[in-house]
């Protein structure tokens, strides 16, 4: 790690000086700590102030742009490992306020997160501030839509969704989706992953909950040493794939569920290893994201689903 000081105290660590990272700072005693090594777009980081901490995590990744202004003192902002952001903005201008956003999330184009409303609103009759700043909680896997505004003083529980356009002025539960302005549940009881829509198939579909196991699949699943991603072939016995929809149910340690459909091809080099030709008709492989650990899953299951008959195979990992 590099670090750099300054006569004023200022202290920045980071993995690797690079020139889309662009800090300025004025004041004393002020602390930036960059880990990740994903950092290929612009950061702009300005501090204006005594005391400040920034924590950028591990793995975090900016496919555009993201601007940080800090206008104050003892001000915290720490974004967690593995979140990822497209283009956005963070303001904060109020003595001692936090931002904390958690890991894995996923931040996309034109979000706004305001810990601050810059200028004070005053009541006429007590003379009293009405709109103190001072803390954002943002939790882990949350994934903020395109052009949100994440106001002061919200806390977002873990797995929450906020629909583009929404303006978050409130605190909400965990896996809800949020939109509008202001921002509303719309619905609860959810969770999303970072793949696309397309590659994911209802594990809930007809009779998959009362799956027959059986010994007809066989399965092999493997990490690819190179760039740690899961991959992996199988085959059936006595059923043709052409008319057979295959998937992938994985269940996490932490109990998520998450269900692939594979792509399937004759396997007949897996065949002859058996050798048994009617195994070469049926076959299926599968790669899955760098992001979905063998060390995260539990237990992986095969359905197969041809017209009415299911077959299945469970495999701990």
């Amino acid at each position: 790690m590099d670090e750099l000081r300054d006569n004023n105290k200022n202290i920045v660590v980071m993995d690797k000086i690079t020139k889309h990272i662009i800090i300025d700072i004025e004041g004393n005693d002020n602390n930036v700590c960059i880990k990740s090594k994903k950092l290929t777009h612009t950061l702009n980081l300005t501090i204006r102030g005594d005391n400040n901490c920034v924590r950028i995590g591990e793995d975090v990744a900016i496919t555009k742009e993201l601007d940080i202004f800090i206008g104050g003192s003892n001000i915290y902002v720490e974004i967690g490992k593995g979140t990822t952001i497209g283009q956005a903005i963070i303001r904060f201008a109020e003595d001692g306020s936090r931002l904390e956003i958690g890991e894995d999330c996923m931040i996309s184009d034109e979000v706004e997160v305001w810990g601050t409303d810059m200028h004070g609103i005053i009541d006429k009759k007590s003379y009293k501030v009405t709109n103190r700043a001072k803390e954002i909680v943002i939790k882990n896997h949350c994934w903020l839509g395109a052009k949100s505004m994440i106001m002061k003083n919200v806390h977002l529980n873990e797995g929450c969704i906020v629909a583009a356009g929404a303006i978050v002025t409130a605190d909400f539960p965990a896996n809800v989706m949020i939109g509008g302005t202001p921002a509303r549940i719309i619905k609860k009881d959810i969770e999303w992953v970072r793949e696309s829509p397309k590659l994911l198939v209802a594990s809930q579909c007809d009779n998959f909950i009362n799956v027959i196991e059986n010994e007809d699949v066989v399965v092999n699943i493997e990490e690819h040493c190179d760039n740690d991603m899961i991959k992996g072939w199988g085959f059936l016995k006595d059923v043709d794939s052409k008319f057979t929809d295959i998937y992938l149910e994985f269940i996490m340690t932490d109990d998520q569920h998450i269900t692939f459909s594979t792509n399937k091809e004759r396997r007949e080099d897996v065949a002859a290893a058996y050798q048994d030709k009617k195994y070469g008709a049926t076959g299926f492989w599968f790669l899955l994201p760098k992001y979905l650990k063998k060390t995260d899953i539990r237990i992986c299951r095969v359905i197969c689903k041809n017209e009415n008959i299911i077959r299945a195979k469970k495999i701990e990992m």
